[in-house]
């Protein structure tokens, strides 16, 4: 009976709580009205939003207005975040800059200013293991006078970070502030209020659109949260109950998708081998430390000659090679070197070309998503949308197809 009592609660909290987000969501969305960034998919996508920020950021950007927008972030910084560096024209933006323990989403750096800040950006992805504890440890190596070095962290509503244990080490920054701190439409009116006049339409509905979008984004969040909080007074054994069963769903999900990629790739001659002798999904962290590695390929040849492949992600998918003494049983360095030696052509076909542990890897994407971001939208999207599973799915392949086609040069090569 009491097992009866339990199942009828959490469907009733299920119900009520799917009552609530379609209220928010007609609430939030309707009369939004026409939105250029909404329209092509991007207003959850943290990389689609790291990249038109560093656009607008950047002085060669299209935007055509110089150091305008980057000054007006400097003021921010400088009056809000105790930041006394200078930018200029000379200053680089790039998104997506790899290192040994990390990705950072935006950097900002001015050799000649001796200045530097990076913004770690997060709308709905969770923060990996002591990830701003890398990144700050990372920022410190670079030896920066630590007033003109700083690292943001951009969340909607600009929360605490809990991957890094001194908060002193960096700064919060919402896109939409909730206590009247500075925040990220504060540069974006300031941006606006630059430009002046109704010479640069282009400009100025870009930038309207974007504040119109985060705005959205960050009001439905907050907006959900209260509502949420509400329905679960008094049901909380309930809420865990759920909790407690989203990690399991999840890993039924992913190891349902992954299998039907390996049947896929059986037929080019790939074997999936696991990191266990039964495979159980994607698993939280690997025995390296590295969050969200998917499983290893193996490839059998008549000469015995085995090449290992592996499929990870992090916030996103991605497909490289691990541990290259793997391949061919040929010397670590000796892959290393070569993918130096190749760098600027791995580079032109999109390959990230470091050292160990992954000396080469490209992120999974396509023309019909940006990249794969792990989350609960995208687990309902390739659970309820068999077009978007199967495009997914061809992509993951190709690119595994892909590496092993960089494996066979470097075999080639290193007979």
């Amino acid at each position: 009976m009491e097992r009866e009592e339990e199942i009828e609660g959490v469907k009733r909290l299920l119900e009520e709580a799917g009552k609530v987000l379609t209220d928010i969501d007609k609430k939030v969305f309707e009369g939004a009205g026409f939105n250029v960034f909404r329209l092509c998919g991007v207003d959850h996508y943290e990389t689609m939003h790291s990249k038109i920020l560093a656009e607008f950021l950047n002085p060669q950007g299209s935007h055509g207005q110089r150091t305008l927008f980057l000054e007006c972030f400097q003021k921010l910084l400088k009056e809000h975040f105790k930041f006394k560096g200078e930018f200029s024209d000379r200053t680089s933006v790039t998104t997506e800059v790899s290192f040994d323990d990390g990705r950072l989403d935006i950097l900002i750096e001015d050799e000649s200013k001796k200045s530097i800040c990076v913004i770690e950006n997060k709308i709905f992805a969770g923060e990996q293991p002591e990830q701003l504890e890398r990144y700050s440890k990372w920022l410190k190596k670079q030896k920066f006078e630590p007033e003109k070095s700083v690292l943001m962290f951009l969340t909607l509503n600009g929360r605490e970070a809990w991957s890094i244990k001194d908060q002193e080490l960096y700064q919060k920054l919402a896109y939409v502030s909730q206590d009247k701190k500075p925040c990220l439409v504060d540069w974006i009116d300031s941006c606006l209020k630059e430009i002046g006049g109704e010479d640069k339409p282009f400009i100025q509905s870009a930038l309207k659109q974007y504040k119109k979008l985060v705005i959205n984004l960050a009001t439905g969040e907050q907006a959900m949260s209260e509502a949420i909080v509400g329905v679960m007074k008094g049901k909380m054994e309930w809420a865990r109950i759920i909790y407690d069963s989203y990690e399991k769903i999840k890993k039924v999900i992913e190891r349902k998708l992954f299998l039907e990629i390996g049947e896929q790739l059986s037929s080019h001659g790939l074997i999936i081998q696991s990191e266990y002798d039964v495979w159980e999904g994607l698993s939280a962290t690997s025995s390296q430390g590295e969050r969200g590695w998917g499983w290893r390929l193996r490839e059998k040849k008549k000469n015995k000659r085995e090449i290992w492949l592996r499929v990870f992600i992090e916030d996103e998918c991605q497909v490289g090679v691990f541990q290259p003494d793997f391949v061919c049983k040929k010397a670590e360095k000796d892959f290393v070197k070569w993918c130096e030696n190749n760098r600027a052509r791995l580079e032109d076909g999109r390959w990230n070309v470091l050292e160990r542990p992954y000396p080469l890897w490209r992120t999974v994407s396509g023309a019909d998503f940006p990249n794969i971001e792990w989350n609960a939208r995208f687990y309902d999207k390739i659970e309820t949308k068999p077009t978007y599973r199967d495009v997914v799915k061809g992509a993951i392949c190709n690119n595994v197809l892909l590496l092993r086609e960089e494996l066979e040069h470097f075999v080639q090569e290193n007979p």
